[in-house]
């Protein structure tokens, strides 16, 4: 127990020290963007693909795989991005635009990958391992939060169909006439790109004692209401949602905004 108390506060002490005086973007310029889909893509289908080929020469981990049932082929994957937040999001206030905090020229691929059959989601993936990339931004010694050897026997182990009784999130399968994408360390909203107004929309998962359904929100009015402004400058640090929930950081903020930032996003 005194170890994971100390461990905590170590990881909290790390967490304050990455928070510095950024700078933010404040104009009112539409934000516009570039995106690679076939480079999204790329990674995503040789990826799969790996673990496909790797659970198909392993017959304890085949027996009920996805890859005794589906040759690769006739799989289908989606690719969606999932895009960082500014290290200035630690400074973010409850007035600001999230829009302004998001890494859309991000370098690295982060994604939600999702297998399909005939229209049938089957299994999704966040790449790269977000525990990994917490070790990684916490500067932390691998395999302080994920065993390496185990992660890679787990994900050949259970690439497997995956049965909903419910509608969820991250079975999102996107239009391809609207752009859709996730902000890393935001694992419960899915946002979409309006192509007519360049606004901005949260997608997601509402629940009172049982699932309603999925609801629509302004991004700002999601991430103020549903997020909150502690939560958002811990994810900014490194920090991911589903590792540790920090005491407090639910808090929502009490405004709402007048309206959200512009934003045109150019496939490619």
């Amino acid at each position: 127990m005194e170890i994971r108390v100390v461990f905590f506060l170590i990881m909290l002490f790390q967490l304050n020290l990455r928070c510095q005086d950024f700078q933010v973007n404040n104009s009112n310029e539409i934000i516009e963007f570039t995106y690679d889909t076939q480079v999204y893509y790329q990674f995503a289908s040789d990826t799969i693909k790996e673990i496909y080929l790797a659970q198909a020469t392993q017959k304890e981990h085949k027996i009920y795989g996805i890859s005794s049932y589906y040759n690769f082929e006739d799989l289908e994957i989606v690719s969606i991005p999932s895009y960082r937040l500014t290290k200035s999001a630690c400074n973010y206030e409850c007035d600001d635009f999230i829009e302004d905090f998001i890494n859309f020229s991000d370098s690295t691929k982060y994604q939600l990958v999702n297998v399909f059959h005939h229209g049938r989601q089957m299994k999704g993936y966040f790449f790269p391992e977000p525990y990994f990339v917490m070790e990684k931004e916490l500067n932390l010694k691998p395999g302080t939060i994920i065993d390496q050897t185990n992660y890679r026997r787990e994900l050949i182990e259970l690439f497997q169909e995956v049965q909903h009784t419910e509608q969820n999130i991250l079975d999102f399968r996107p239009n391809s006439k609207e752009f859709y994408f996730y902000i890393y360390g935001i694992w419960d909203a899915v946002f979409k790109i309006d192509n007519k107004t360049n606004l901005v929309y949260a997608y997601f998962e509402e629940y009172n004692g049982s699932f309603i359904g999925i609801r629509t929100l302004p991004i700002n009015d999601y991430v103020k209401t549903h997020i909150g402004k502690e939560m958002i400058r811990e994810i900014s640090k490194g920090y991911v949602t589903d590792f540790y929930r920090l005491p407090g950081t639910e808090e929502p903020c009490k405004v709402t905004s007048k309206k959200g930032k512009l934003v045109k996003v150019i496939t490619k």
